[in-house]
């Protein structure tokens, strides 16, 4: 009786043991791990759409979003700058619907920030970072009989920029999503506001595919 009851508290021991184990190491995976450094993401195509009502209007056009990462793992610190955003890069000769986008190239490269992840560990489906924009130009074509810009601008009290990786059938993507504010003073026919959605695969600059690990 006395050897059963030993045999039950090793048992136990081992367990409580093993337990603590797998608790610990998810407590300490606490940071992330990408595959490459760089990162190239290249949409089909990317939404930018104007809000609902009398001037509502959508353009489609193919888009590329490049940068890099400060280091190829980061911990998962909320508000911690990882990396930028170099590039983002219309095909403006593909756009379809009522014009053409363009983002201004002296406004890069713009800061990444951690902000959170989705999943529970150590399952992660989803990072989340927050960003910038430059300014971006809308050219319409043919809208009231005229042709005509808008330009946008990040206003950091009123727009958000999401960057989400987010993992799905075992494959990473990125969607790209936020608004933009008109800039003031501009034409009467511009739409005030601006929602861009911008989703793809997540690449490196090679195209192969990017993966990101908890370690």
């Amino acid at each position: 009786m006395l050897r059963r009851i030993s045999r039950w508290l090793a048992v136990g021991f081992v367990v409580t043991v093993t337990a603590a184990g797998v608790f610990m190491g998810i407590a300490s995976a606490g940071r992330l791990s990408y595959s490459n450094q760089s990162f190239r993401d290249v949409s089909a195509e990317g939404t930018f759409e104007s809000e609902r009502g009398e001037r509502g209007l959508r353009i489609r056009c193919p888009v590329t979003l490049s940068g890099s990462l400060s280091a190829r793992t980061f911990g998962k610190v909320v508000g911690t700058r990882v990396g930028q955003l170099t590039s983002a890069t219309v095909a403006e000769a593909s756009c379809t619907g009522e014009g053409e986008v363009e983002f201004e190239r002296t406004g890069f490269p713009t800061a990444l920030t951690y902000r959170s992840f989705q999943g529970t560990l150590p399952n992660i489906t989803g990072i989340r970072f927050a960003s910038t924009i430059p300014d971006m130009t809308n050219k319409y074509r043919e809208r009231f009989g005229l042709n005509y810009s808008c330009k946008y601008t990040y206003d950091p009290l009123l727009d958000i920029i999401d960057i989400t990786r987010i993992k799905e059938m075992g494959r990473w993507k990125y969607q790209y999503e936020g608004t933009l504010t008109l800039r003031p003073m501009q034409n009467m026919l511009c739409p005030p506001g601006l929602i861009i959605r911008i989703i793809g695969p997540a690449r490196t600059p090679e195209g192969a595919e990017l993966t990101i690990t908890l370690i």
